[in-house]
């Protein structure tokens, strides 16, 4: 009886789950059909296009307070929402284009061009730091973080069990292959590592492969100077949690695996 009752508690969580997800869709439709092909033509773009504030994970608010500190931005928004009454506003473009683009992390150059008239990328700055503030105020699970790529829409850390138990996070799932398991155990015996200490393990493809581990969480980066070209790497807290582990101290001997 009580394991009948248990798999119907399930099933009404996976029931309201994805009836909120439909939910969700349907109110952002608006501004999706507003973002159309456009975004479809930012996710094929070159990873090149990446402006050099946006190439670490970090604070929005401290990385850009001075840019934010303009009131130029705002009273653009206004004017823009306020040219045609029946239009999708600015912030609806960016929230839309950021919760249809899943693994796509969107610049805010790309997320200004979105919104049209000429905005600036400050602007779209801007108004990604009022929907966190708007997130944060009503407890919703989500918040627009900012990696290496750019922005992305992404479950709040205290959620990450909810996502586990739905899509799975384990080992088997994330499936990494045996270069990326190499540059993350590089990264995990030898933190931080800077681009430079990664040119150590010999693959062509690191700088991808560091970006695939930055956007799964594994590793995270770091300002490491005065240049924001200037980055650390070294894992985080999803990292241990993925790998069983309580600390770092309870990695197995380095002297197990082979560098290049």
């Amino acid at each position: 009886m009580s394991d009948e009752l248990d798999s119907d508690i399930q099933s009404e969580s996976m029931d309201d789950i994805e009836l909120a997800y439909r939910e969700a869709m349907k109110s952002l439709d608006e501004a999706e059909m507003q973002v159309g092909s456009a975004l479809m033509e930012l996710a094929e773009s070159s990873d090149d296009d990446v402006d050099g504030d946006e190439k670490a994970y970090t604070s929005i608010g401290d990385v850009l307070a001075e840019d934010l500190a303009a009131e130029a931005g705002a009273d653009r928004a206004e004017a823009i929402c306020t040219q045609d009454s029946t239009r999708v506003s600015p912030r609806a473009v960016i929230e839309g284009a950021l919760f249809v683009g899943g693994e796509v992390a969107l610049t805010s150059r790309k997320l200004a061009a979105l919104i049209g008239n000429d905005a600036e990328a400050k602007l779209a700055v801007r108004l990604i730091d009022q929907l966190n503030e708007d997130y944060a105020n009503e407890n919703r699970p989500y918040e627009i973080r900012l990696h290496e790529g750019g922005f992305r829409m992404e479950l709040r850390e205290e959620f990450a069990n909810v996502q586990a138990r739905v899509f799975g996070l384990g080992p088997r799932e994330v499936r990494l292959t045996p270069d990326t398991l190499e540059v993350l155990a590089f990264v995990a015996y030898n933190q931080p590592v800077t681009k430079e200490d990664l040119t150590e393990l010999g693959q062509r493809k690191t700088q991808t492969i560091i970006r695939q581990l930055v956007r799964l969480r594994l590793v995270e980066v770091e300002r490491s100077g005065k240049k924001k070209s200037e980055v650390e790497y070294r894992t985080g807290d999803r990292f241990l949690r993925l790998f069983g582990l309580d600390s770092l101290d309870d990695l197995p001997q380095a002297d197990v695996f082979s560098f290049k």
